[in-house]
């Protein structure tokens, strides 16, 4: 980004870096819900989208600190202190949240104190609160719905879970699709009027080479073979989190902000597209296998 875009700074750069980094499994759904592939990839694709957003936002946060503020200068202790806040408070209201709804959740159903068509808004609301709760005391509200929805699936009783996560799952969909509905808006408004060269070379880099080259590295010494760890590192489509990232450096005073949001808005934009046109032709290669 630095070199391509003269204007940009270095910390306006890793800036840009930064929000383009988490993935969003959603736009891979239909890989994620083949048989067809291993497993192991299924899981690995959607944990990492799951916890590499909340993993962003110390660091997002501290980028975003110095591009507004240039002159300002961050220590170690003082970016220990943010990554301890983010994380370790989003931990503590995860588990302290699961301990509490599961043991409610149980007695209201043994009771009947809900109606069975309301059932979706439990779990839904539930996630709305652990993220409002957490970002009330400025920790990662990412990282604590994750941890959240991992302690519910593995203490929670089975016929519950099935039950109330299978019917959530069409309300968030719901929700998911009227973002992207959004942001096609939002798109046509801010990205078309300013795109470049520069910027399209960029995208293209950013939603292919730039995340593959080093996930196939980190991948070099694990059992996977060598097209299980292209897939891994090919489906890398870019989402919700660096949506949500672009609408928070619009609504500071940083230098250059909508250079940065056009950028960033483009590579999502060019992921949709990229990422959507290729996960059914991958999943049915695992399948001729």
């Amino acid at each position: 980004a630095l070199f391509l875009f003269a204007e940009l700074t270095l910390i306006q750069a890793a800036l840009l870096a930064i929000i383009l980094t988490p993935t969003d499994a959603a736009l891979s759904k239909g890989l994620l819900e083949s048989t067809q592939v291993p497993e192991n990839i299924r899981e690995g694709i959607n944990t990492e989208s799951g916890l590499n957003d909340g993993l962003c936002v110390p660091v997002f946060l501290i980028f975003l600190l110095l591009a507004n503020n240039p002159e300002l200068g961050i220590t170690a202790s003082q970016t220990m202190i943010i990554f301890t806040r983010e994380l370790g408070i989003a931990l503590l209201i995860a588990i302290a949240s699961v301990a509490i709804f599961i043991p409610t959740l149980n007695f209201a159903m043994q009771r009947h104190y809900f109606a069975q068509k309301t059932s979706p808004f439990l779990l839904v609301g539930f996630a709305m609160a652990i993220f409002s709760i957490t970002q009330y005391f400025h920790s990662s509200g990412f990282i604590a719905v994750f941890v959240a929805g991992l302690l519910f699936d593995r203490f929670s009783p089975e016929s519950i879970r099935c039950e109330i996560v299978e019917d959530s799952e069409h309300i968030a969909d719901f929700a998911a699709l009227l973002i992207w509905c959004l942001f096609g808006f939002v798109s046509a408004y801010l990205v078309l009027p300013k795109l470049s060269f520069e910027i399209i070379i960029y995208a293209l880099l950013s939603a292919t080479l730039i995340r593959i080259i080093p996930v196939m590295l980190s991948l070099q010494f694990t059992a996977l073979n060598i097209k299980e760890r292209f897939t891994f590192a090919w489906f890398g489509p870019r989402g919700l989190a660096s949506i949500v990232f672009t609408l928070m450096v619009i609504d500071t005073q940083i230098e250059n902000k909508y250079q940065i949001a056009t950028i960033a808005m483009t590579t999502i934009l060019f992921s949709v597209f990229i990422h959507g046109i290729t996960t059914k032709p991958i999943a049915d290669s695992f399948a001729k296998k």
